[in-house]
């Protein structure tokens, strides 16, 4: 289950493979993971899409208008005509039911074709990474990372603006009552998560794990020999898995991890597939020229309410304790 998970909200049509009613709109921010998941895909699949910015540094994503959007007041959503989908596993399937023909090339192999299951697995041991959890633990614990993209300024700025977010919850239920059970329900996984996330220990086991998972990419990568030498991740094409991967290294990157995780002598060819991805275009656009690490996500406005911002991915993590990660058979 994706962090920002909203498959418990039923906001989508049943008809999964109707037409487009109208222009795809997008609900995300900018430096969000998942929202760059949904972005990265958009740009591969060549489509339009209107941007609708959801400030997470000053707390749109718990106003109102957005919550009658997605009561889980979570990134990203989209809108297709009428249809609401929420969280980006379902949009990303929704993009490939709806949109894959002509000039919009597939992202997954076609249901039972060879290929389906190989690919499906990797997108589920990707998907089991636990990106927040690995990003704001870093911000806790610095000394676990080199050469992080994040002044020290900046990090400890926002640590001292996520200590205020159950404060700046009570004053949104006060605010807005209508809203109240689910402040209440993200102000009580907060705090459970702080607290999670300042154990050291547990950071540490995230990070091994890690190590785990991007050996056995690596051991995938290493086999592509004879007519495979040019495969991506795990088929011919391009695939989603590319996506989460891709997003992932990005990541590690700019939280200063690339000395551990990204080295010739550890993982070459590893090293050679993140500098082949970051030459696609849907790479470039969906990172952007000198676009920081979180570099928006701390608020342009010193107010309380940013730091709900600050923490908007972490709330929705729901993976507490242990990290399972499941192996591609």
């Amino acid at each position: 289950m994706a962090v920002e998970d909203s498959s418990d909200v039923n906001l989508t049509s049943d008809d999964n493979n109707s037409s487009s009613n109208g222009p795809l709109e997008l609900y995300y921010w900018y430096t969000s993971f998942y929202s760059r998941k949904v972005l990265f895909a958009l740009h591969e699949k060549h489509l339009s899409y209107k941007s609708n910015i959801v400030n997470l540094g000053k707390g749109d994503q718990y106003q109102p208008w957005y919550l009658k959007l997605n009561p889980r007041g979570e990134v990203p959503v989209l809108k297709d005509g009428m249809k609401v989908i929420p969280d980006s596993g379902r949009i990303l399937d929704y993009l490939e039911d709806n949109f894959s023909n002509g000039n919009t090339p597939r992202l997954m192999p076609e249901k039972g074709t060879e290929g389906t299951q190989h690919v499906k697995q990797w997108r589920e041991l990707l998907d089991s990474v636990p990106v927040p959890w690995i990003t704001f633990g870093c911000l806790y614990h610095s000394h676990l990372t080199t050469n992080m993209k994040i002044s020290s300024f900046e990090r400890k700025q926002r640590l001292s603006l996520m200590s205020t977010v159950s404060t700046d919850l009570d004053l949104m239920m006060e605010k807005y009552p209508e809203f109240k059970e689910l402040y209440q329900e993200k102000k009580q996984r907060f705090e459970i998560l702080r607290s999670d996330i300042q154990d050291v220990d547990k950071i540490k086991a995230a990070l091994d794990n890690l190590e785990t998972t991007l050996d056995t990419v690596e051991q995938e990568l290493a086999s592509h020999d004879g007519d495979k030498s040019s495969w991506w991740l795990c088929s011919q094409k391009f695939a989603i898995p590319d996506i989460t991967l891709a997003l992932v290294l990005q990541r590690l990157h700019d939280l200063g991890l690339s000395t551990r995780y990204l080295t010739v002598d550890k993982r070459p060819h590893l090293v050679q597939y993140f500098k082949k991805v970051q030459e696609r275009e849907g790479y470039k656009k969906t990172i952007g020229h000198g676009a920081g690490l979180l570099h928006k996500i701390c608020c342009s406005k010193k107010t309380h309410l940013a730091a709900i911002g600050v923490a908007a991915t972490v709330i929705s993590v729901i993976a507490i304790g242990a990290v399972v990660y499941k192996r591609v058979k």
